[in-house]
């Protein structure tokens, strides 16, 4: 089976990698409840309009390392 993880999918996911253990350290840098996502993920819309609606924060990792987070309210 190969790695069917997209580059910003990567990205993303050291990111999340890298959040829980400033967490873990006592330096969250992250909102809680912070879903990390790459932006070309084929299902991102579906994504961000489940957080939206659970009033969830989404990170939105690039495949250039450009995030954007996006809170809700």
């Amino acid at each position: 089976m190969g790695n069917s993880m997209t580059p910003a999918g990567r990205l993303a996911s050291a990111r999340m990698d890298a959040a829980i253990q400033a967490a873990i350290d006592g330096e969250p840098i992250y909102p809680d409840r912070t879903v990390f996502v790459g932006s070309d993920h084929a299902k991102l819309g579906d994504v961000m309009r489940r957080r939206a609606l659970e009033r969830a924060p989404v990170l939105i990792v690039y495949p250039d390392g450009e995030e954007r987070l996006l809170l809700p309210g």
